[in-house]
């Protein structure tokens, strides 16, 4: 008969070994490493005191040069699509091409009504359709520019003055191109003019107390001629209605 199989003592259970690198129970689990992946940079400090909207200093050569009126262009965005401008307007030519286009002769003077050169400003609001500063602009705004107008005799003794306020509602539309903060922009648009006067000469008028409001639809000075005296306009053939022109030169930091 076989012989019994002596039974087997009971085998323990391996002994347990520390993981000598444990983990913290929130830890998410690496893999193919055993260190996992590095921690992501801090945060950037937050930025003390409130930061700088975006703004541009333009002027306009093309009232400069042609109307003697120099414009300083100063427009802060406010939103990605609206900016405000204000345009504070200096006289600085006294006898510019565009008030004696029609004369013949330099005898029509313009000057400033307001504080030294300073005529007045405009204030408007302007929409972007892309971003503020850049591709097409909607503008719209009133102006409020006093100025004076005077005729003077060959000897520089006055013939005629005449004072206007000019308070004109207008809408642009324009572009603005940059390279870098240096900034070309332009426009064109319509003004009307909310402060209509007219000041008219009849056709016998023989000195300027016969100039008198009427339906001439304009404002007329006289200036000397032949001897005499003629009247002329010194508002748009299309008075009470404008057409407006800018071409801005400036830079702009957004």
């Amino acid at each position: 008969a076989p012989e019994p199989v002596p039974a087997q003592p009971p085998q323990s259970a391996p002994a347990t070994v520390a993981d000598p690198y444990p983990q913290a129970a929130s830890a998410p689990p690496s893999y193919g490493s055993s260190y996992g992946e590095p921690p992501p940079p801090p945060a950037p400090p937050p930025k003390d005191g409130p930061s700088i909207p975006p703004f541009s200093v333009r002027v306009d050569p093309f009232n400069w040069i042609l109307q003697g009126q120099l414009g300083f262009e100063l427009e802060v965005g406010l939103l990605k699509w609206l900016s405000v401008e204000t345009v504070p307007m200096f006289v600085v030519d006294s006898t510019p091409p565009w008030l004696n286009f029609g004369g013949g002769d330099a005898r029509v003077y313009q000057g400033s009504g307001g504080l030294g050169a300073l005529s007045g400003a405009s204030l408007g609001v302007n929409f972007w359709p892309q971003r503020v500063f850049r591709g097409y602009v909607i503008r719209t705004g009133f102006t409020n520019y006093s100025l004076e107008y005077e005729t003077k005799s060959a000897d520089g003794s006055r013939v005629d003055f005449v004072p206007h306020v000019q308070r004109q509602f207008y809408v642009m539309l324009g572009s603005v191109s940059r390279w870098g903060p240096f900034t070309i922009g332009g426009g064109i648009g319509l003004g009307y003019e909310l402060n209509k006067e007219t000041r008219c000469f009849p056709s016998d008028a023989r000195t300027v107390a016969d100039a008198k409001p009427g339906n001439c639809d304009e404002i007329q000075i006289a200036t000397p001629f032949n001897g005499g005296l003629t009247a002329i306009g010194i508002t748009p053939f299309t008075y009470p209605w404008e057409i407006l022109g800018r071409i801005s030169l400036g830079v702009t930091i957004d």
